[in-house]
């Protein structure tokens, strides 16, 4: 009788060649981009090409993701799988009153992130589906360089603990240059001097800052509203561009000035 023993071996070799096939084919399967320390301005929802302005935003770090959904600030948490799922939780926003229109829009975007189930990143877009694959949003990278950009101040932080509005009648901008240089009108005077804003840490830094040397009375307040500007421009030490808003921190977190972009 002939040995069998080469039959077994080569069943053996076969489907152990098969297994280590399709191991290699599991392994290959491409694996989604990490959403972490991403940011995205929208470009499309619900198959429609997005114009609002300030432009709608979504970023996403450490687990938590926010934005921006045309008049609300937005934010909650996610989870996203190395296969590309994708879940959003319920979010919370700000509470501020928009136009009809701005608030439709507001809530089917929303409604939007909370249906997501599936995400993909791909020549600098980001597009998020629903279970069924169907397409939801598209957004495209949003940039986080400041060089180049205008910015009109919203808000800063007055150097008594307290964030306050800009003053009536008065208008204060930064300009940040490719150079690196920075220069504005901080309500009164004229300001200009070196800026270090490092898109990869976010890591920030303005001045020695020269200004002019104008007296302006009028409105009430206006000067000390230029000095607690640049006091707040000088303790900055970190930023993050959002869409169309900007934000400078100091080193502990707070908040000392808030910023819009404004046109060139």
């Amino acid at each position: 009788m002939r040995p069998r023993l080469p039959c077994i071996s080569f069943a053996f070799f076969l489907a152990l060649s098969t297994l280590t096939l399709s191991a290699q084919a599991m392994g290959a399967r491409p694996v989604a981009p990490s959403l972490d320390g991403t940011q995205w301005q929208l470009r499309e929802l619900g198959g429609q090409p997005v114009a609002a302005k300030p432009t709608p935003t979504l970023s996403f770090e450490a687990g938590r993701v926010g934005g921006f959904d045309g008049c609300n600030l937005i934010m909650g948490g996610y989870v996203a799988g190395r296969d590309g799922t994708l879940g959003i939780q319920p979010m919370a926003s700000t509470m501020r009153a928009c136009e009809p229109a701005t608030m439709r829009f507001a809530a089917d975007y929303s409604a939007a992130l909370g249906a997501v189930a599936r995400y993909r990143v791909e020549a600098g877009s980001l597009r998020l589906e629903d279970k069924d694959g169907a397409l939801l949003a598209v957004f495209k990278a949003q940039p986080v360089s400041l060089a180049g950009s205008k910015w009109r101040l919203a808000s800063l932080n007055n150097g008594r603990m307290a964030v306050t509005s800009v003053l009536a009648d008065t208008e204060i901008h930064i300009v940040f240059g490719d150079d690196g240089r920075v220069s504005g009108h901080a309500g009164c005077n004229r300001f200009s001097g070196p800026y270090t804003a490092d898109a990869s840490t976010r890591r920030f830094r303005a001045g020695p800052l020269m200004t002019t040397r104008m007296a302006c009375p009028q409105p009430e307040g206006r000067m000390a509203q230029e000095t607690q500007f640049l006091a707040a421009l000088a303790r900055g030490e970190t930023y993050r561009r959002s869409g169309d808003s900007l934000e400078i921190r100091s080193g502990d977190g707070a908040l000392q000035a808030s910023f819009t972009l404004a046109e060139q």
